[in-house]
């Protein structure tokens, strides 16, 4: 299982916390595009963290 979500991502899924209280809200993952030429950034936060901006 660890290993799908690698291949899916190989530059690697982070998790997103909130520097005060450490709580999670997210993750960001770096995707590689164009045999290394190009990157994208993407991410998602939960739902109740986007209530709160």
């Amino acid at each position: 299982m660890i290993e799908n979500i690698y291949l899916k991502s190989p530059l690697g899924r982070y998790g997103i916390v909130l520097k005060e209280t450490s709580e999670f809200i997210g993750t960001i993952d770096l995707m590689n595009w164009s045999d290394g030429k190009e990157a994208e950034i993407g991410y998602i936060t939960i739902k109740s963290f986007g209530e709160m901006v």
